[in-house]
């Protein structure tokens, strides 16, 4: 984790990107910055839903608190951002 906090813009976006291939496929459908924001504030949305939902098949209580409370920061900075 550490490393990746010296890294470039370029490097972040490229880690970003080989993570999760939906937010790149986001970036490359977007028609504009309002469009592209809409489209990834819906697709962090979803993912936050799925993730705290305990009827949802990907939800699992075999994480940590910390890890969830984690998870919510992202979510949440990723939201202001």
């Amino acid at each position: 984790m550490c490393e990746e906090l010296n890294l470039s813009k370029k490097e972040l976006i490229s880690n970003l990107f080989n993570e999760d291939k939906n937010i790149k496929n986001i970036f490359s459908v977007a028609m504009g910055l309002e469009d592209l924001r809409k489209k990834l504030f819906n697709y962090l949305n979803d993912l936050e839903r799925s993730f705290y939902n305990i009827y949802c098949p990907s939800y699992t209580d075999k994480k940590y608190i910390i890890e969830k409370k984690l998870l919510k920061s992202v979510y949440s900075f990723l939201k202001i951002y």
